[in-house]
C-alpha cells in the first residue's frame, strides 16, 4: 500500500474482526505501508475501534532457507518468485540477525551478501523475511463511541528492519466503550507512534473499575502477553481529557504487567495534560 488516501464515514461495522471503522493491515514484508494518509475520517457505532493500525505481519517470517548449509545464497524451494523482483530490497536472516541488499533473484533463491548477524549465511531452517516501512498519517479525524478510537495493534520486531512512523494528529475520541487511546505490547524498537493533540471525551462508557482498562490513554501488555521485552516508542502531545462522568480511573497508565516485565522505554508526554474540571484521575507509571 502506497501513496494511498482514505476519506469518508464509516459507521456499525461489526462482524469479521477487527470489527473497526478502518483497518490498515499488511499482510507480510512483502507489503510495505508508504505515504499513506487517512484524513478527516468519520468513525462511529464500532465493535472494534474506530481505526486499527496492525502492521505486526511485517515482522513475520515469509518462509526457511532449505538449500545447503552455510550457503551465501538464499535457496526456498517452496517459493515462485518473478526473476530479480526484488533487486534493491533488503533481505533479513531473522534466525542469525544478518541482512543484505538483494543483487539478483531467481524463482527460489535470493542472492544479497549478509552482514551483522552471527553467522552472516544460510543453513537449514534459517528464517527469513524482507526489511519494510510503516509510514502513516492520520489527520483530525473523529470516532464517537466505538469500542476505542485509535489501536495500533501489538508489534514485535525482533531481527525484523521496520522503518517508519505513525502520526496521529487533532483525533477526537468520543465516549469510547473502552480507552480512548490503547497501544498494546508495541516493541520500543518499532516504528514511533505519535498523538498530537489527541482528544479524549467521556471514555471508559463500559464503567470499568481497572486501573489501566478504565484510562483514557493505555500504553501496556496485559499479564499473559508474550512479544517484545522491552515496550514503548511513544509520544504524545498536549492531549486533552474530558470525564464529567467520573468513568475514568487513570488518565494515562502505562506499564508492562507479564509475569516477567523489564521496562517501558522511551514513552513521553510533551507540554500539558489538560484535564481542568475533571473528576480525580491520576497518572500511572
Amino acid at each position: 500500500m502506497v501513496h494511498c488516501y482514505v476519506n469518508g464515514e464509516f459507521v456499525n461495522i461489526t462482524g469479521t474482526n477487527p470489527q473497526a471503522g478502518v483497518d490498515i493491515e499488511p499482510n507480510s514484508s512483502y507489503d510495505k505501508v508508504e505515504h499513506v494518509v487517512i484524513d478527516a475520517v468519520r468513525t462511529a457505532n464500532c465493535t472494534g475501534p474506530g481505526i486499527k493500525i496492525d502492521p505486526n505481519a511485517l515482522s513475520d517470517a515469509i518462509g526457511t532457507h532449505d538449500g545447503s548449509g552455510n550457503a551465501a545464497t538464499l535457496s526456498d524451494s517452496s517459493q515462485s518468485w518473478t526473476t530479480n523482483e526484488f533487486v534493491g530490497r533488503t533481505v533479513v536472516n531473522l534466525t542469525d540477525g544478518s541482512s543484505g541488499v538483494i543483487t539478483a533473484n531467481t524463482a527460489t533463491t535470493i542472492t544479497a551478501t549478509l552482514a551483522g548477524g552471527t553467522d552472516n549465511d544460510w543453513d537449514v531452517g534459517d528464517e527469513y523475511n524482507f526489511a519494510s516501512s510503516f509510514t502513516l498519517d492520520v489527520r483530525s479525524c473523529e470516532d464517537f463511541s466505538s469500542a476505542s478510537g485509535v489501536i495500533p495493534g501489538s508489534l514485535n520486531v525482533g531481527n525484523s528492519i521496520i522503518d517508519g512512523k505513525i502520526t496521529i494528529t487533532d483525533f477526537v475520541s468520543r465516549e469510547a466503550e473502552n480507552s480512548s487511546y490503547i497501544v498494546r505490547n508495541w516493541d520500543v524498537n518499532a516504528p514511533l507512534i505519535e498523538f498530537i493533540r489527541p482528544k479524549s471525551l467521556r471514555p471508559n462508557q463500559a464503567g470499568s473499575s481497572s486501573t489501566s482498562l478504565g484510562a483514557a490513554f493505555l500504553f501496556y501488555a496485559p499479564s499473559g502477553d508474550t512479544g517484545a521485552t522491552t515496550l514503548g516508542n511513544i509520544s504524545v502531545y498536549s492531549p486533552v481529557i474530558r470525564d464529567d462522568q467520573g468513568n475514568v480511573t487513570n488518565y494515562f497508565f502505562v506499564r508492562d504487567q507479564r509475569a516477567s516485565p523489564t521496562t517501558m522505554s522511551n514513552v513521553n508526554i510533551y507540554g500539558k495534560i489538560d484535564a481542568s474540571g475533571q473528576s480525580t484521575a491520576t497518572s500511572s507509571d
